[in-house]
Formats: structure tokens, C-alpha cells, sequence
């Protein structure tokens, strides 16, 4: 899917022609971003930081009490998670320092931007191979299916199956989606997933 869609729904109420990247709608386009951005921040909305990272964040406490303590660096995320939406190559390199941010959420938004570039991202390897070792789940979910685009598709099992084995209910369920994403992809066979996923028991959140 594009980043962002902006649609006339008076004249299109189906929503087929996106008019961003129109010269006409250049303007109205800034001002529903700068506004979308403000009321992210000033919300301190959490929706930017995966499920099972965010419990681990908030450990004690509760994700309201998280997102509105000085632990949560919300602009920090919200702009690595605009650049990694872009689908932009020219922000890889933004990207790339992300990867060692001490933040996770921030490190996660790195991973998934080299994601989602794919084949573009492939500068980014040596960095992303390094994430595989990541403390936090998430981050080794979205660095291995990125890797998996980038010919390190054994690297990025191996990681897959460390979460399987040691993750919350969240990363166990993020990695098998992955799993699904890169087998979709032609990355990886659906007997090698079910090997991987072979006795592994789950259980609700």
C-alpha cells in the first residue's frame, strides 16, 4: 500500500484515484500531515510500538503510564516510522542509524523501513544481520524478514526460531506471521516453516 492516501469523496466515494503527489492538493496534503503528526505526539499515542514490546515497556507500570513518562521518546519514533513509511531509498541511511538507537520502538521502525524497501535496503545488511542478536523480539522479527530479501534467509530462520522458542505470546505470534509473510514471498518453503513451528505449543495472550 502506498504511505498515504488522500481521496475526494464527494467526487470519488469509492476512493480509486489517490490524489497525493498532485501538485493541486500539495498544500491541503502538508497541513493533514503536520496535524495527523501534532495529535500523535500530543496524545502520546503507543499505537507505533508493536504489542509485545510495549508490555515489556510498560513492565510494572501500565502502557498509559509508559507512554506519558519521559521513557517513551514519541517523536523519535513517529519521525523513523514516517521515513520507514516513505518507501523512500533516500532515507536509508536514517535508517541505518535507527538500527542503534537505544530505543527499541526506534530500532524496530529501522528494521521495518530496510523492510520495506526490500532489494533497496541491501547497503543495510550488515547492520541488519548484526539486529539479529537484539534483545527485544521484535526488532529480530522485522530485521529477519528484511534479511530474507536480502539473500539471508538461513540467518533469518535461525533468529525466527530463537523467538519462537523464547518470546512473549506477542513476538511468538509476530514471528509466525512473519514466517507466513516470507513463505507468501517464495522466501522460504512451507515444509521448512512447518519444521520450524514443529512442537511448539501456543497459548492465548
Amino acid at each position: 500500500k502506498p504511505a498515504e492516501e488522500l481521496y475526494d469523496t464527494k467526487a470519488d466515494p469509492f476512493e480509486i484515484e489517490n490524489l497525493v503527489g498532485q501538485p493541486d492538493h500539495a498544500d491541503r496534503l502538508d497541513a493533514m500531515r503536520r496535524t495527523l503528526r501534532e495529535e500523535i505526539i500530543a496524545t502520546r499515542d503507543t499505537s507505533l510500538i508493536p504489542e509485545g514490546m510495549l508490555m515489556r515497556l510498560a513492565a510494572e507500570s501500565t502502557a498509559y503510564e509508559y507512554a506519558h513518562s519521559d521513557r517513551y521518546p514519541i517523536e523519535r519514533v513517529v519521525a523513523i516510522a514516517d521515513r520507514a513509511a516513505s518507501r523512500d531509498a533516500g532515507a536509508l541511511d536514517s535508517l541505518v542509524r535507527a538500527l542503534a538507537d537505544p530505543h527499541p520502538a526506534v530500532r524496530y521502525w529501522g528494521a521495518t523501513g530496510c523492510l520495506i524497501l526490500q532489494e533497496k535496503a541491501m547497503p543495510a545488511k550488515r547492520q541488519l544481520l548484526a539486529t539479529l542478536d537484539d534483545e527485544w523480539g521484535d526488532v529480530r522479527i522485522a530485521s529477519a524478514e528484511a534479511l530474507g530479501y536480502l539473500g539471508e534467509t538461513e540467518a533469518a530462520l535461525e533468529a525466527l526460531g530463537v523467538v519462537l522458542r523464547q518470546g512473549n505470546e506477542y513476538e511468538v505470534l509476530a514471528a509466525l506471521n512473519t514466517l507466513d509473510f516470507m513463505r507468501q514471498a517464495g522466501r522460504v518453503s512451507l515444509p521448512r516453516v512447518q519444521k520450524l513451528v514443529k512442537g511448539l505449543e501456543l497459548h492465548e495472550p
